[in-house]
């Protein structure tokens, strides 16, 4: 896989990043910030990104991966506990 291409599917998950960070950091400003001169390139669309929707696309993004995240994390604790009550339970023998 290319750097341009890597690049391009990172986009939105940092654009949700930006999005949540508090309204007076650096890149939040300047990702909404205007320009004095000249036009900002708007790229989102070579992305396949809608540019009017792109913070709730991020946004629900990001709670669909937590909630995965959340998932992945309560079975691996599960297991865990389940592999920590067998090998007490061999040694209560």
């Amino acid at each position: 896989m290319s750097i341009p291409s890597m690049l391009i599917q990172r986009r939105l998950p940092w654009l949700g990043h930006v999005h949540r960070m508090e309204p007076d950091r650096l890149p939040r400003e300047i990702l909404y910030g205007e320009l004095c001169n000249g036009a900002r390139k708007r790229d989102l669309k070579a992305v396949k990104i809608n540019a009017n929707s792109w913070e709730d696309t991020a946004t629900n993004r990001d709670i669909n991966i937590n909630s995965r995240r959340r998932c992945w994390r309560l079975k691996k604790v599960r297991e865990i506990e389940l592999h920590q009550n067998g090998r007490r339970g061999n040694f209560a023998q």
